[in-house]
């Protein structure tokens, strides 16, 4: 009897659960951002185009833009030799081995992330009503 009666209240549980959250899992969270709403306006359009930027490297950054010191025309002592440009020209990076691989990154580190919202940017900035031909 007391099996019985565990199993009818297991059953009964897994019916409620699963009607009880379809209405539920179907809401459209408000404040989420999509392609419609960044290429809605023109000042929108514009904000994407800025945050483009976000992921060009620093050509000033002697760390993250290894082409500074990765020609082998500046030598640094001891205590500055850690820096991926550096090791690259001292030979220590190789195909298994990378030192310095920002196609890998994270975030906005990763090149190819920001290839490809420049992509999304220019397949979809035809979209605007408010600009003008020249500035698209």
């Amino acid at each position: 009897m007391r099996k019985k009666l565990i199993i009818i209240l297991v059953l009964l549980g897994g019916l409620s659960l699963q009607y009880s959250c379809s209405d539920f899992l179907d809401v459209i969270p408000d404040n989420i951002a999509t392609l419609d709403i960044a290429f809605s306006s023109r000042h929108n359009a514009r904000k994407y185009l800025y945050s483009l930027y976000a992921s060009v490297p620093d050509p000033t950054s002697l760390y993250s833009n290894i082409a500074l010191n990765g020609a082998d025309e500046v030598w640094y002592n001891k205590s500055l030799q850690w820096r991926p440009g550096v090791r690259i020209a001292k030979g220590y990076q190789s195909a298994a081995s990378t030192i310095s691989s920002r196609m890998q990154g994270r975030g906005k580190d990763n090149l190819y992330v920001g290839i490809t919202n420049c992509n999304i940017f220019i397949d979809n900035i035809d979209k605007v009503l408010e600009m003008e031909d020249y500035e698209k």
